[in-house]
């Protein structure tokens, strides 16, 4: 019974959803702090990221929408890379993402 309480919870993502996300991938590539390949990786101001709230929620978005406009196949890896000096920043995949350049620091 438990689980079944669990699914009636849970959000279920709407058309609305998805536009939004990805109307707000397209304001930051026409704003110039995203840059998308379909080489695998996108450039990204690194301070974007760290400015943040929901870093992870965010980085999820940008896999979701790598996927959605089939810039990367199902299973690849996406890197998030500065714009500014060609560092990784993160690995994203659909289990989660891996922060990089702040472990560096």
């Amino acid at each position: 019974m438990g689980t079944l309480k669990k699914l009636k919870r849970s959000k279920s993502i709407t058309i609305g959803d998805i536009s939004k996300v990805i109307l707000t991938i397209d304001k930051l590539k026409k704003n110039g702090v995203l840059k998308t390949t379909n080489l695998g990786y996108f450039e990204i101001f690194p301070e974007i990221i760290e400015n943040n709230q929901h870093k992870q929620a965010f980085c999820k978005n940008l896999y979701f929408y790598a996927r959605q406009t089939q810039l990367i196949k199902k299973g690849e890896t996406l890197d998030l890379i500065n714009i500014e000096d060609n560092s990784l920043i993160a690995l994203i995949t659909a289990e989660g993402t891996t922060f990089l350049e702040s472990e560096q620091k």
